[in-house]
């Protein structure tokens, strides 16, 4: 993959090598390499295909911290990319899913400076980190430092301020909120960016839904049952009182028709549709 390219030029072939495929068989290659001590990085090119390999990944990498009371450790990063149009079986974005397991952190970036610095982040963690990669996101720049540095993955950062109505978004979602307040007066929002489906820093999103006591939540996903749900829950633990809705993608399998993408993906048009009917509650 372009991602990697030419890195067995630099690191060796022992250490960087093509693999068959055969996803459970390489993911339990890549857990017992981890198991032995060898922090270990798995380019799993296709994230809708992590699904053939939950037996290795939550039935061994993440429990044997647990059932050996931290005797070992599973030092892993898997790499998966999302798909964008690529049709049902190649676009599945499955963050929600893989987070309702303990004992792994999924980390989804929207920029490439937290792209760089959440995975320097996850090379210090002894438990598996799943760094999920929207394809939509590959075609954006930004500055990053050559220099080593760290995104703390519960980081909940602030986009843009207001007192209106909360938005918070994850990975490639951020995309269509950026050009939606960068062409935007009207509202007063405050925008805040996830960096992870696993970890989050909620006090920050209490902060500013107590101040704006309205929430639209934005996942580049299917909705039901996902993270929306959960930082609902957070919040009604919390005992806030909100007016919420949120915004992704219809509850169906991925159309390859450009037609139907236009409905099915996100837009700025939705999510001033969305801002509209929240604001009139």
């Amino acid at each position: 993959q372009g991602t990697t390219k030419d890195l067995f030029l630099k690191f060796g072939e022992n250490r960087v090598f093509d693999t068959p495929i055969a996803e459970d068989a390489m993911m339990g290659f890549a857990v017992g390499s981890a198991l032995s001590g060898v922090r270990t990085i798995y380019n799993h090119a296709r994230s809708d295909f992590l699904l053939l390999t939950f037996n290795q990944l939550f039935n061994v990498a993440t429990k044997y911290k647990y059932m050996f009371n931290g005797a070992y450790s599973v030092p892993l990063i898997i790499r998966c990319l999302v798909g964008y149009g690529w049709g049902a079986q190649h676009s599945q974005v499955l963050s929600s899913v893989l987070s309702s397991f303990p004992g792994i952190s999924v980390v989804c970036p929207s920029n490439p400076y937290d792209a760089k610095g959440l995975f320097i982040e996850a090379s210090k963690y002894k438990s598996p980190v799943i760094f999920m990669e929207d394809f939509q996101l590959y075609s954006t720049s930004a500055d990053v430092p050559e220099e080593n540095y760290y995104v703390k993955f519960d980081e909940v950062e602030k986009i843009c301020e207001g007192d209106e109505l909360t938005i918070v978004a994850i990975s490639s979602a951020v995309l269509a909120v950026k050009e939606f307040l960068s062409n935007e007066n009207n509202y007063s929002i405050d925008a805040l960016l996830l960096k992870s489906s696993t970890d989050i820093d909620y006090d920050t999103i209490a902060k500013s839904i107590k101040k704006t006591k309205k929430l639209l939540f934005i996942q580049n996903s299917w909705m039901p049952h996902g993270l929306g749900a959960n930082i609902l829950r957070e919040l009604q633990l919390r005992r806030i009182s909100l007016t919420y809705d949120e915004l992704g993608f219809p509850f169906t399998p991925t159309p390859y028709s450009p037609f139907l993408e236009k409905e099915y993906y996100i837009n700025k048009k939705r999510i001033e549709n969305k801002i509209k009917n929240l604001l009139k509650k």
